[in-house]
């Protein structure tokens, strides 16, 4: 036989290999493996965060890889994460930015070509626990590599970190209550997202339980309009008629964000990196500064400073839940987030003007009062940059635009 016949006949197997599995429900064993691992960071037994601010990361599309040669030739995307640096990923997040928990919306592992990869789920949870984080504090929800070739979600449940495809938490603090709610638009065998009744009647009753919350933010790998997305976008959807605050997923591997339904909405980049760092992953870190919400995507192993403006809010983020977070006047605080394992120093920039020195008020958080009745009623830009650092970093820096009123 010809070798370009050999090869279209070893795909046209492998394709009704695929079909075969997929019809006859094949599925792994789905028993979670004996624990072999030991945390290899010092575990905070108790986290201390300010009462009037906190901050959340989001992760995205991991896609946690261990494939033979065999199983990834000749057409599959070859292996992405690997569990060396995912640790690393976490570790540093955990030790460094500290958040209060932390999102994984789906792509948690690549999944396998033709079979569910056991060791893939061994290595992404051992990460995971091995990093310190547990059911508490790491809410992880499935996407589409997560259920291929299963007939169901219960290799998902065994295996994940959360064991569940829908659920939510809260977090009460001086200036507000939240309610973060995770919910599955996954599909076995399936890429594209679906929001069907079920998930709608699930949502629902949950946002309505939590009617009376300051915030309502969600989470799924799919948070875009689609052909089986429903009515969770539009005028009359469910993101419009319960006034959701954010929503945040994945899936198409870029950085975007944008308005939908007046919901906040932000997908996230891949955290998959290269195990030579010539290519980085990315995480989302969010945050709460009393009614001001920032938010904005970076690199994750560059370790230099990680900047965020928290205070006041960016005039992209208006929407009705905080339509004026980012006007000032006279006499403002500006406040911002310094992630780093160097003793950095923050300076501020307003348009050209500056630079303004903010002092530390923690490990965290930096903040300087600015006169804002000196400049003229217009859009202004706020600039906010680390210095004192020792190497190279692509996250030294965040920028903001607010409005001057009288």
């Amino acid at each position: 036989m010809k070798p370009a016949l050999r090869t279209i006949k070893f795909i046209v197997i492998s394709c009704l290999l695929s079909a075969l599995f997929l019809s006859c429900g094949y599925e792994t064993l789905g028993q979670v493996p004996e624990q072999k691992y030991e945390p290899v960071c010092d575990c905070k037994i108790e986290k201390q965060t300010p009462t009037d601010q906190f901050w959340f990361v989001q992760i995205t599309d991991i896609e946690q890889t261990r494939l033979s040669g065999s199983e990834i030739a000749p057409f599959a995307i070859p292996a992405r994460g690997d569990y060396e640096t995912f640790l690393r990923q976490l570790r540093y997040i955990y030790d460094s930015v500290s958040p209060q928990f932390v999102v994984a919306t789906g792509d948690l592992v690549y999944g396998g070509i033709l079979r569910q990869v056991p060791e893939q789920w061994d290595d992404y949870r051992n990460a995971v626990y091995s990093a310190c984080f547990n059911d508490k504090n790491f809410h992880d929800l499935p996407g589409n590599h997560d259920v291929m070739y299963v007939k169901d979600f219960s290799n998902f449940r065994q295996n994940s970190i959360s064991g569940k495809i829908h659920y939510d938490w809260t977090h009460e603090n001086s200036f507000g209550r939240f309610a973060f709610i995770a919910f599955n638009t996954a599909r076995p065998g399936k890429v594209d997202g679906y929001f069907s009744s079920e998930e709608r009647s699930w949502l629902t009753e949950r946002l309505n339980q939590y009617e009376d919350y300051d915030f309502r933010l969600i989470f799924a790998h799919h948070n875009r309009p689609g052909p089986h997305m429903g009515d969770l976008f539009g005028n009359d959807g469910v993101l419009a008629r319960h006034k959701v605050q954010g929503f945040f997923g994945g899936h198409i591997h870029k950085d975007d964000e944008g308005i939908y339904d007046d919901a906040l909405v932000f997908q996230t980049d891949t955290t998959y990196a290269e195990d030579n760092d010539s290519v980085d992953g990315r995480f989302r870190i969010v945050s709460f500064d009393g009614r001001s919400f920032a938010s904005a995507s970076k690199w994750i192993l560059h370790h230099g400073p990680q900047v965020l403006i928290s205070h006041p809010q960016d005039r992209a983020f208006a929407t009705s839940a905080n339509p004026n977070g980012h006007v000032v006047s006279g006499l403002t605080p500006i406040r911002a987030l310094a992630f780093s394992s160097d003793d950095v120093y923050l300076s501020v920039y307003i348009d050209d003007d500056g630079p303004y020195s903010m002092r530390k008020i923690d490990e965290y958080r930096h903040e300087v009062e600015i006169d804002f009745s000196n400049y003229p009623h217009d859009l202004h830009e706020i600039h906010v940059l680390a210095e004192g650092y020792e190497g190279d970093s692509d996250n030294p820096q965040d920028s903001i635009e607010i409005e001057v009123s009288s």
